[in-house]
């Protein structure tokens, strides 16, 4: 997994990054159908061709309105 940060985490708290492609994905989706944050959770959740591109299955984590 590639991560945004190269430099080590001081300690274990919080939650844990995710994938730079993911995240890229989800902009390129909020670009392209022209969404807000809030309306893109709810699209990754709700819509199985989101989570097909995205490669997520429905038990994987989800990025919310505040990781986006």
């Amino acid at each position: 997994m590639n991560k945004i940060r190269t430099k080590p985490r001081k300690s274990n708290a919080g939650r844990k990054p995710f994938d730079v492609i993911l995240m890229f994905k989800a902009l390129v989706l909020q670009h392209l159908y022209n969404l807000s944050d809030d309306e893109l959770e709810y699209q990754i959740r709700d819509r199985f061709t989101f989570c097909r591109f995205f490669n997520l299955n429905s038990e994987d984590r989800t990025p919310d309105v505040k990781t986006i």
